[in-house]
Parts: structure tokens; C-alpha cells; sequence
């Protein structure tokens, strides 16, 4: 059984120890699975104003798919695999299919839960850049990216659900 204790302390000087390979805090990685850990934690902040079972359930997934992604990034051989993508673009088509196609851009707002999850969407677009940029330096999974990049979909999706649950109407930018 793997335990976890607060290493006090221990990366004082600029490195940290993530499954037992030391890497430094400055480095591009350390950052990536730092922004994937802050998508996780919006995520976690998300679910805490969200009220309906079915998408607390998509969101804990998804949680539980940046543990994986992070475990990966950081040596681990815990893998994220294409089914998790499948698995994303699933739930893409089985709730876009009750909602309103759109013609404008929306703006991103609504019930505090779908607010949310616009700013965990648009947060998953920058976390995905910057996979994409240092996946030119240095192999990340292709899966990684895949992931990410069907995540933001996922959650604009989930956005416009939970605002539709809601009675609250999208209003759509007409520029």
C-alpha cells in the first residue's frame, strides 16, 4: 500500500521527488503537472456548487483521470489509455444531443456551477497549449493530448447542461 506524507521540508532546494524520480520545481513538467493539478482542484470547486448526480459522477471521473494523467507525467507506470478519450467523447454526444445546437459564441456564464465549469473549460484550453508546446521538447502521450483536448469540450458541454437544468436561459454574443 502506497502512502502519502507531507515531505517537510524535503524540496527546499528546488526539486521535488513525484514516485520516486526527483525533478526540478522550475522545470516545464513539474509546471504541466502543476496546471493539471489547478484544473483538478477548479474541478473539485465546480462540484461543490453542482447539484446533479450524473454530472458529479462525469466530474469525479475526470478527477480521477488527472490522477492518472499526473501519475504518467510524473514516471509512473499508471497510463491513461484511449478508452478514457472514448469514454469523454461519449458523454459529448449523449448530452449534446438535448441541447440547443448554437449558431453565436455564448457567453460563458449562468448558475454559479456553470460559470464553473466555463472557467475549468477555458482553464483546460491553456493546460492543453501548454501539453502541446512541451510535447515538442519532450514525449507526452498522445493520449494525454487527446484527452485534454476532448476535456474542454466535455466541460463546455457539461456547462451548458447544468444551465439548461437550471432554467437559466444562454445568452448568445451576436458580435
Amino acid at each position: 500500500m502506497f502512502i502519502m506524507k507531507p515531505n517537510i521540508g524535503k524540496g527546499d532546494k528546488g526539486e521535488t521527488d513525484v514516485f520516486g524520480k526527483k525533478i526540478k520545481k522550475s522545470s516545464e513538467l513539474a509546471e504541466l503537472i502543476g496546471r493539471i493539478d489547478h484544473l483538478n482542484s477548479l474541478i473539485g470547486l465546480a462540484r461543490s456548487f453542482n447539484r446533479f448526480d450524473d454530472v458529479d459522477r462525469i466530474l469525479e471521473d475526470i478527477q480521477n483521470d488527472f490522477f492518472l494523467i499526473g501519475s504518467e507525467l510524473a514516471g509512473s507506470d499508471k497510463k491513461i489509455d484511449a478508452e478514457r478519450t472514448k469514454k469523454l467523447e461519449g458523454y459529448i454526444i449523449q448530452f449534446e444531443s438535448d441541447l440547443k445546437p448554437l449558431s453565436h459564441f455564448i457567453f460563458p456564464t449562468g448558475s454559479q456551477a456553470s460559470s464553473l465549469l466555463h472557467v475549468c473549460r477555458s482553464f483546460c484550453r491553456g493546460v492543453e497549449q501548454f501539453a502541446f508546446s512541451l510535447s515538442e521538447k519532450m514525449t507526452i502521450s498522445p493520449h494525454i493530448l487527446s484527452y485534454l483536448n476532448r476535456l474542454s469540450d466535455v466541460l463546455f458541454v457539461l456547462a451548458r447542461v447544468v444551465n439548461k437544468r437550471e432554467g437559466i436561459e444562454e445568452k448568445e454574443w451576436k458580435g
